[in-house]
């Protein structure tokens, strides 16, 4: 059984990932908007808007697709992880750690603060 401190660990790790995503989804925003970095200025000011939306939501699930491999396969390897020195329960919900990721992503609330 998970301690207190271990799921509030685990929960943070999670939402940890899923904050790292707003880097990616306001460079990707940023190139709608026409500001891609210098190098590729330029390149893509001739696409459609809806193309550039398309170019963007591919990047979007290709990014969350790596994320989601990466903790499946450590789940796979059974890798037992720790942040700030504490242990992260393995499976503390009975699901495992990519499937609570996919759940966050999604903005759902955790297992234990649902209505």
């Amino acid at each position: 059984m998970s301690t207190p401190s271990e799921l509030t660990a685990y929960k943070a790790f999670i939402d940890g990932l899923i904050s790292r995503r707003g880097t990616l989804t306001y460079r990707l925003q940023a190139f709608s908007a026409g500001e891609w970095p210098r190098e590729h200025a330029g390149k893509f000011d001739s696409l459609p808007e809806d193309i550039r939306d398309a170019i963007r939501a591919i990047m979007i699930s290709t990014a969350e697709a790596a994320t989601h491999d990466l903790l499946a396969y450590l789940d796979e390897q059974d890798v037992r992880l720790e942040a700030g020195g504490v242990p992260l329960p393995h499976a503390p919900y009975g699901s495992p750690l990519h499937e609570d990721w996919a759940l966050r992503v999604q903005n759902l609330p955790w297992y234990d603060e649902e209505e």
